[in-house]
């Protein structure tokens, strides 16, 4: 069968079910005005410390979802920590289910109007997260104050700490 060719204004009010189905599985198109991917779904967030996750338990209400519209991502995620375990080093938040396109980590608030911080050693500063550099499915969790910006360490972590934010990528495909 040949391609459906529509070469004027197509209007989908009238389809009875109102909707339109992209294929579970990506129909990738190289044309930039193509839009090829819609997706919905849910992932299991985690955090690490210096990449280890030795004895780090999560609450009932750790989950995330994500919406994702062409190579564009955005997901809502949380984590409650119920003991934050023996790992240390450099936060990471986990388990993304999509990878970053490299160079494009950009800087997305966490504990601004939309998310939630609770049970952190914060002292002041703004708690910001920004995907990885390179090709990567984690968020690494850091702070600015006053113009100081640095990486957060299992020592701002509680046993009871509860995280929550939204955070957009490009992802890779």
């Amino acid at each position: 069968a040949g391609a459906l060719s529509i070469t004027s204004l197509l209007d989908l009010s009238g389809a009875s079910a109102g909707q339109i189905k992209f294929p579970a599985t990506q129909n990738a198109s190289s044309n930039a005005n193509t839009l090829d991917d819609y997706e919905e779904g849910t992932f299991t967030p985690g955090c690490s410390f210096g990449g280890g996750t030795t004895g780090i338990t999560y609450g009932a209400s750790t989950g995330g979802d994500y919406v994702k519209i062409g190579k564009s991502v955005t997901y809502a995620w949380g984590l409650v920590l119920t003991a934050k375990g023996s790992s240390t080093g450099d936060a990471k938040v986990t388990g993304f289910p999509f990878t970053n396109y490299n160079g494009t980590a950009s800087r997305y608030a966490v504990g601004t109007a939309t998310s939630y911080v609770g049970s952190m050693t914060l002292t002041g500063r703004l708690i910001v997260a920004s995907f990885s550099t390179g090709s990567t499915t984690t968020l690494d969790v850091g702070y600015e104050n006053n113009g100081s910006t640095g990486l957060l360490t299992d020592t701002a972590f509680a046993n009871n700490t509860n995280i929550y934010g939204t955070t957009n990528i490009i992802a890779t495909a």
